[in-house]
């Protein structure tokens, strides 16, 4: 998150600067959990959001961020 920015606000802008996709999220997280890296560092609260998408919009990656579409149907 960027100074002044809600976490929902900071997904959706790492979104698209992530993926080049620009699309509302919902409005609460969909999963989060409060882990931490190292012993010596405080935890990190991780929100994950979700969305819906059209698998065939272009998916423009940031330098070095690979993005690829994944189908996670169980069939």
């Amino acid at each position: 998150m960027e100074s002044g920015e809600t976490p929902r606000e900071g997904a959706i802008r790492e979104l698209a600067e992530e993926t080049g996709v620009e699309l509302p999220i919902a409005d609460r997280p969909a999963f989060a959990a409060a882990r931490s890296y190292r012993s010596d560092w405080s935890a990190t609260l991780n929100l994950s959001y979700w969305t819906i998408a059209d698998p065939a919009m272009e998916l423009v990656p940031e330098a070095g961020q690979p993005a690829r579409w994944v189908d996670v149907r169980s069939d």
